[in-house]
C-alpha cells in the first residue's frame, strides 16, 4: 500500500482541486465530507459558511517521485515473476498487477 503525503492548510490557503486526505466531521461528530472528496468552490465557500478554518489535505505526488516509485514496483514484479516464464500468460499478469498497484487503468 502506497503511503500518502499529507498537509494541513487554512481553508484561505486551500486551491479548489485540492484533495482532503480525512473525512471531515462537524462538532458533533456528523460526517461532512469524506475522505478522499475533490474540492471545488461552492465546497470551500459551505466550509467558509460553517466556519470551517483548516482541512488535512493530500500532497500531490511529483511526476518524477511518481515514476520513481513505478520503476522500483517494475523491478520488484520482475523479480517477483521471474519463474514464471516469458509466455504471454505471465506477462499478461505482470501487466494487470502493474496497473493494479500503481492506480493505472487496464484494458482487459
Amino acid at each position: 500500500m502506497q503511503r500518502v503525503e499529507t498537509e494541513t492548510l487554512a481553508l484561505d490557503e486551500v486551491q479548489p482541486g485540492a484533495v482532503l486526505a480525512v473525512q471531515l466531521c462537524d462538532a458533533s461528530g456528523m460526517i461532512l465530507l469524506p475522505a478522499g472528496c475533490t474540492l471545488d468552490e461552492a465546497i470551500l465557500e459551505r466550509l467558509r459558511v460553517r466556519g470551517v478554518e483548516r482541512l488535512q489535505l493530500v500532497v500531490p505526488e511529483s511526476a518524477a517521485a511518481r515514476g520513481a516509485r513505478e520503476a522500483a514496483l517494475q523491478e520488484r514484479l520482475e523479480h517477483l515473476f521471474r519463474v514464471a516464464g516469458t509466455g504471454e500468460a505471465a506477462r499478461e499478469l505482470m501487466t494487470v498487477v502493474l496497473a493494479l498497484r500503481t492506480g493505472g487503468t487496464d484494458e482487459h
